[in-house]
């Protein structure tokens, strides 16, 4: 089965409440990636590794991304916000548990703020009110499947040597915290405190280690943090998505930091989307170098 062939089964499991429940119930109890308390660490072995920002129900700009990756045998990241705001919400949805399940040693899926954990959902969150639209009295049963699925989501990605992959940002935690230390749980995820921050940060200029956020959730975080966060992961550089950007990407602390957003929708007004695409024998850091705009 092709790439495209799989994305397209699971939207079309989205057309019927009992695929799309099947399929959900298949995510929730496929075991898919090996994380610890919700951390992945990975190694790329030589493979071409396409990195994906927001999608919010842009199922267009998702088609035109995996369409472009003819070989099955890249690994495909991405990096969270999969529902909320776009047309097409449990369609990207679907379709990307569905490629996951069907090429689950080369499709990575990370949680976003819009995948949330209860307690951090964020305004609008919209996607149940679209299954409520859609499947009517099935909708709350979707919904908490769907609560299910994003808790199987991966919330923090190391690709060893070469990069954090995450949706908001490294948390400031490690100032004071190895990753063992912060990813050690009894439970599925780390501290409430920590899960807000990867999820919600966002990276400023303006000097100093960190910020309050005006999002009213998570933080903005410095340069010192960000060097920080390299240093403890043994990485060189944090891919990350979570805010719109007019290019459909954005450079920080000196090109060590990433945003990527790959949907184009009328609520963001970027003429451009974009995400990355690295040959399997370059290094994840030299990103500025393979970033494909559309």
């Amino acid at each position: 089965m092709r790439l495209e062939d799989a994305l397209e089964q699971g939207v079309n499991a989205a057309k019927q409440a009992e695929k799309f429940k099947t399929l959900l119930h298949d995510f929730i109890s496929a075991k898919l990636w090996r994380t610890r308390c919700g951390l992945l660490e990975f190694d790329r072995e030589g493979k071409r590794t396409i990195i994906v920002g927001d999608i919010h129900g842009d199922l267009d700009s998702l088609r035109s991304i995996v369409k472009s990756v003819k070989d099955s045998d890249s690994i495909l990241i991405f990096l969270g916000d999969y529902i909320d705001r776009g047309p097409s919400q449990v369609e990207v949805f679907a379709g990307l548990l569905n490629l996951a399940l069907r090429f689950s040693e080369n499709i990575i899926l990370l949680r976003g703020n819009h995948e949330p954990p209860i307690g951090l959902e964020p305004f609008p969150h919209d996607y149940p009110y679209v299954l409520r639209e859609r499947f009517g009295g099935l909708a709350e049963k979707l919904y908490e499947l769907s609560r299910e699925a994003f808790n199987k989501l991966v919330l923090f990605a190391i690709a060893r040597g070469e990069a954090i992959l995450v949706h908001g940002g490294p948390p400031t935690h490690f100032e004071e915290m190895e990753v063992d230390e912060m990813f050690s749980c009894t439970d599925k995820l780390p501290r409430m405190d920590i899960v807000e921050e990867i999820l919600w940060n966002d990276p400023f200029e303006n000097g100093g280690k960190w910020a309050p956020s005006p999002r009213g959730a998570g933080k903005l975080w410095g340069p010192e943090i960000t060097q920080t966060a390299l240093k403890r992961t043994k990485t060189r550089i944090i891919i990350r998505a979570h805010e719109p950007s007019f290019k459909g990407y954005k450079f920080n602390h000196g090109g060590k930091v990433l945003t990527l957003f790959s949907c184009k929708l009328p609520t963001y007004g970027n003429p451009l989307a974009a995400y990355l695409d690295v040959p399997g024998d370059e290094k994840l850091w030299l990103a500025s170098q393979y970033i494909k705009t559309f």
